[in-house]
């Protein structure tokens, strides 16, 4: 529940911020001084609205499309369309794997609680929306309808968009131009790791395969668009400091969106 615990701070924001109130400056005082009262979590808590439904897990993905009024959330084998205000269900999608990927997911030695579809991207492109999940360690990734989320207008490869493992890190950005931006690892084992231009009107793009100089062992953090190049935040080892063990570096990379 911790993204839709993030969309319920979100919403009370005005509701917090109601609650500070600037005082007047007084004679022989410089800058106004600011009194902020604090609440308690049980006392924000009654005026969250929250959304749950029995035996879903993992809500793993979230979309906001203020033009519509409402949000995208994906779960484990499942997506909601739910409004911005009150958090109502709009509508919803099962989108299981099938039993032989299942079977063939198990049989590769993970876990039957691996062995889901984890959605892990969703984008809004030209009134659709883009769905990647992990399918049982076969990533997929499908286009629908934003008003009817269970009408899957085309179906998309999900490598290299998607992880394959559930506990995978991703991050991923739909630029203004419609290009996809991730990085993910993108292979079985999760050893491979890439930021990648995965989708658009330009070529494909990638940094160097099994390059400890590019990534080493990274955990994707975010990514976002500036002018004309997108941004990766992300952790990864210091191949710099390797006398110094474990050393993790906090890191941003920068891709031109012309190249």
């Amino acid at each position: 529940m911790k993204i839709l615990e993030m969309l319920q701070a979100l919403l009370v924001i005005p509701f917090i911020t109601d609650l500070v109130q600037a005082v007047p400056e007084s004679p022989g005082h410089g800058a106004h001084e600011v009194v902020a009262k604090t609440l308690s979590y049980n006392e924000l808590f009654d005026n969250i609205d929250r959304f749950s439904i029995s035996g879903i897990k993992s809500y793993s993905a979230l979309l906001f499309d203020p033009t519509r009024y409402q949000v995208i959330v994906g779960a484990r084998d499942r997506i909601f369309r739910l409004s911005l205000t009150g958090l109502q269900l709009l509508g919803a999608s099962d989108w299981s794997a099938n039993k032989s990927t299942v079977a063939t997911c198990t049989i590769k030695g993970q876990s039957a609680e691996a062995c889901h579809n984890y959605i892990k991207l969703l984008h809004l492109n030209n009134g659709r929306v883009l769905v990647c999940g992990t399918n049982a360690f076969s990533p997929i990734c499908t286009w629908r309808r934003l008003s009817d989320i269970d009408h899957i207008e085309a179906w998309e490869k999900g490598v290299a968009r998607s992880p394959f493992n559930p506990v995978h890190s991703v991050t991923s950005l739909m630029t203004t131009d419609g290009s996809l931006y991730v990085g993910t690892p993108t292979d079985f084992s999760g050893r491979e790791n890439a930021f990648m231009r995965a989708m658009g009107p330009g070529e494909r793009l990638r940094t160097h395969q099994y390059d400890t100089k590019w990534l080493s062992e990274p955990t994707f953090v975010s990514s976002f668009e500036a002018g004309g190049f997108v941004y990766f935040v992300f952790r990864e080892n210091a191949v710099e400091s390797m006398n110094c063990r474990n050393q993790v570096y906090s890191r941003i990379g920068r891709v031109c969106k012309s190249d």
